[in-house]
């Protein structure tokens, strides 16, 4: 029987085997403690790093372009859905932001730089959301506040003098003053121009 190349010995391994130094070298296992992994538990002894390259190069390195490719496409996937539902996802991205930080927070081995970091984040978007809803309430205030003009008919000659009386405060027995239906007044005729001499 052939013996394997030196560099070609972890490309032999059992199916099982494979997979699991595939997962934990794509986990980021170093590869010196890769080696100590492929001797106590696969009874492999690699005299260098060098089969462990090779097995990245042809396990490892399809397995993480493969898995990239899937994360590219569920991203697109999820950003064609933002973009149809901005709301729903803005609030899924808020979710995960809490419970991430909510981890860090009762984490007894989590990176105080990162929990910091996470509830600043967390109390952001929750100072975010307060302003929405000074945004919202300032909205619907204005809308009662102010209501959007109701449109009417056209208002008869009568209606609209009666009306221009009650606005202008206007003594109902003074004569008509402007008729509707009258054709505008001519201009006014414009400042005599004195004499470019003086």
């Amino acid at each position: 029987m052939k013996k394997p190349r030196a560099d070609a010995i972890l490309l032999n391994l059992p199916a099982d085997q494979e997979a699991r130094l595939a997962a934990a070298l794509l986990g980021g296992l170093p590869y010196h403690q890769a080696l100590i992994l492929v001797r106590d538990e696969f009874g492999v002894d690699c005299k260098s790093i060098t089969p462990l390259q090779a097995f990245w190069r042809k396990v490892c390195r399809p397995l993480l372009l493969g898995r990239r490719q899937r994360l590219q496409q569920t991203a697109q996937l999820h950003a064609a859905a933002a973009e149809r539902h901005p709301a729903r996802f803005d609030e899924a991205i808020f979710d995960a932001i809490r419970l991430k930080a909510y981890q860090a927070a009762i984490s007894p081995d989590a990176s105080l730089v990162d929990a910091k970091t996470l509830l600043r984040l967390a109390l952001k978007l929750r100072d975010q959301e307060l302003d929405q809803r000074r945004i919202a309430l300032s909205e619907r205030r204005i809308e009662h506040e102010f209501p959007p003009p109701v449109q009417t008919a056209p208002l008869s000659p009568e209606e609209y003098q009666k009306r221009l009386r009650e606005i202008f405060a206007i003594d109902p027995d003074c004569p008509p003053l402007l008729d509707p239906s009258a054709p505008p007044a001519p201009p006014l005729p414009a400042d005599p121009q004195p004499p470019a001499g003086q």
